[in-house]
């Protein structure tokens, strides 16, 4: 099974707060390295550019010009671009940045410690495993929990390592279908204690099926789906990886797409490359106004922050489980409008101010 690995991360942009950034991302598993220059897109993808976090050079078009540069040659890799600016920025300025090509938005120092935990699951960074015994009884509880409810196999568990540090679970093993690793993430979500799920070691190899076979699944099953218009999406399988390309109306078409799809067999993955059509465009305050009311109709306790900035819906607060944190991360994408969800919540266990629910 091959390992999952992140050669670095680039850093770029102001010396004034560099010491401060740097070391907060230093938290992360993975290389850091300044740059004061922009490279061009053949030398990050020797590089193995992994993310690039840009501190805001100079007020005004200065870091306009940066982040549109930056995020045209990333576009190029598929790598996030961050931007680290002063927490007395003002919405319009956010707005026009994340218009720009901006994966996220970070204040600086308010969020200091939101970037390194966004960026580590952005990339895909693994924790590290550590033997205290916090975390070897975390780890023992995420099995358990697994075990009562295995959607496999009896002894399915066993096959599956599972780590933890600083309350990120790691999972590594390989199992046989998309909708079980799915199910085994959630049940991981939902265990007291985890702050954050690493999946990308839980490999799928199911039974050989052809692609064509797979293919012809997806178009019987999707055009037998009312919310679902195959008509405006284009598909693509290559070793059972399914790639989804084209416009919807809204993300809850693609996340009931993604559910069915993971339980075709033969398939390993599926990538999401669809885009809100501009015709189902909402004004941003509406959209803020309709997430947080969701929101707050599933968790009337909660107290979760809605921004929304050309249709990117930033979430920011505190709740008590990453299950919690991705129900909210559902109900916000499936809120008419919404391009895509940026997920800023903090999972902070024993906080009362949210619980789980039954999202469909």
């Amino acid at each position: 099974m091959k390992e999952k690995s992140v050669d670095r991360v680039l850093r770029v942009g102001s010396r004034v707060n560099r010491k401060p950034v740097e070391e907060t991302l230093r938290q992360l598993n993975v290389g850091i390295e300044q740059r004061e220059v922009s490279l061009n897109l053949e030398e990050l993808r020797i590089e193995k550019t992994a993310a690039v976090v840009l501190v805001e050079p100079d007020p005004g078009d200065e870091t306009m010009k940066a982040c549109a540069s930056w995020s045209s040659r990333l576009q190029g890799i598929g790598a996030p671009l961050f931007l680290v600016v002063s927490s007395d920025i003002d919405e319009g300025r956010v707005r026009l940045l994340y218009g720009r090509g901006v994966t996220a938005v970070f204040e600086w120092p308010r969020e200091r410690q939101i970037l390194p935990e966004f960026l580590g699951q952005m990339i895909q960074l693994e924790a590290m495993g550590s033997s205290g015994d916090e975390n070897v009884a975390l780890a023992e509880a995420v099995r358990l929990r697994i075990e009562s409810d295995e959607p496999g196999q009896p002894g399915y568990a066993k096959q599956i390592r599972i780590t933890t540090s600083g309350g990120v679970v790691s999972l590594k093993g390989i199992i046989d279908s998309l909708w079980k690793k799915h199910s085994i993430e959630e049940i991981a979500a939902g265990t007291p204690g985890v702050k954050a799920v690493q999946s990308w070691g839980l490999i799928v190899k199911p039974e050989s099926v052809s692609d064509g076979e797979i293919a012809d699944a997806i178009a019987a099953v999707l055009g037998h789906v009312d919310s679902v218009d195959p008509a405006t999406l284009a598909l693509s399988v290559n070793s059972g990886v399914v790639t989804l390309t084209g416009t919807v109306q809204g993300h809850s078409e693609i996340t009931r797409a993604v559910r069915l799809l993971a339980q075709i067999r033969g398939v390993r993955d599926i990538n999401v490359k669809t885009r809100v059509s501009p015709v189902s465009k909402v004004r941003d305050s509406t959209i803020a106004r309709s997430v947080a009311g969701a929101i707050q109709t599933f968790f009337p306790d909660s107290e979760i922050h809605v921004s929304v900035f050309n249709g990117a819906a930033v979430l920011s607060g505190i709740v008590e489980t990453v299950k919690t944190r991705n129900q909210i991360e559902l109900i916000t994408a499936q809120q008419k409008g919404v391009g895509r969800t940026i997920n800023k919540i903090t999972v902070v266990p024993g906080n009362k101010t949210g619980r789980d629910r039954t999202i469909s």
